[in-house]
């Protein structure tokens, strides 16, 4: 998508002049949608010399990888080059991952005439997928959904989720706010400083910090946090809430262990949940 006409012209002229097995279009950040694929696919195909393969590597972030890799297929079906389409069992990859074999192959099996082993990958998926799906995580999330929309560096989307547990709008307030050439990279000193301006353009908390500190003010304050030992040291907790009334906040996901919440709070965020002081 980066790539102008005249660009592709003379990528294909240099590519002509290597003389590679192939060359790959990658959908780097995500972000293709068919007509950004068609355009490329057309110029590569009528300016590549014939004997040189013309293949398709995507990324998940929209959603589209099957789609576009069935797209390329069908754009390719009558032409005079032979094509290579990448894809991985249950669409492994890094971020959002990439087109899924057993997809692909299903259709290449249906609709090109293909000859896959269905029960070979579908035998591979369960001895050897399993086991890296119970221990690493990839496909389809907002988050990287993101980082299609904005043609955007995947390390950009984890280095907000792992530092700060970025919230998907503060994630697209952020990677919106740099370049198109910024988001095409990633600069992690960049991205905490436009965190950070973020945050202070969109968090006006003077209200209710001064709303926090009337509510507190002049009491005790139990903050219980989650975990089993507040279940079994609960009776203990009741006893010292009995005798010392105190304010007491806990997280808002530490539910179950029955205990009466005065304030829950939410990350940065704090809701009243419960108050007659």
């Amino acid at each position: 998508m980066a790539y102008s006409d005249e660009e592709l012209l003379r990528l294909a002229d240099d590519i002509n002049k290597a003389k590679p097995v192939a060359l790959s279009i990658v959908d780097t950040f995500g972000a293709m949608f068919f007509d950004d694929l068609e355009r490329i696919v057309s110029i590569l195909d009528r300016h590549l010399d014939k004997d040189i393969r013309l293949g398709f590597h995507s990324h998940n972030n929209r959603q589209l990888s099957f789609a576009l890799t069935i797209r390329f297929c069908e754009m390719m079906a009558d032409r005079e080059r032979n094509i290579i389409v990448d894809s991985s069992l249950c669409g492994m990859g890094r971020g959002a991952g990439n087109a899924t074999t057993e997809l692909v192959a299903s259709y290449l099996d249906r609709r090109c005439h293909g000859d896959y082993d269905m029960d070979a990958i579908y035998d591979a998926i369960d001895m050897y997928m399993e086991p890296f799906k119970a221990k690493y995580k990839w496909g389809y999330s907002t988050e990287y959904a993101i980082a299609g929309f904005y043609e955007c560096h995947v390390n950009n989307i984890t280095y907000l989720e792992k530092n700060h547990h970025a919230t998907a709008r503060d994630i697209r307030n952020v990677i919106a706010s740099l370049s198109t050439e910024e988001r095409r990279h990633y600069d992690y000193d960049l991205l905490e400083s436009k965190y950070i301006e973020n945050q202070d353009r969109i968090v006006d908390d003077e209200k209710a910090l001064t709303s926090l500190d009337n509510a507190l003010k002049n009491h005790k304050i139990l903050l219980v946090a989650p975990g089993k030992s507040v279940i079994d040291k609960k009776a203990n907790i009741e006893k010292f809430i009995s005798e010392n009334s105190p304010v007491v906040i806990g997280r808002q996901n530490g539910s179950g262990h029955g205990i009466v919440l005065e304030f829950a709070y939410f990350f940065s965020l704090y809701f009243p949940v419960l108050s007659d002081r």
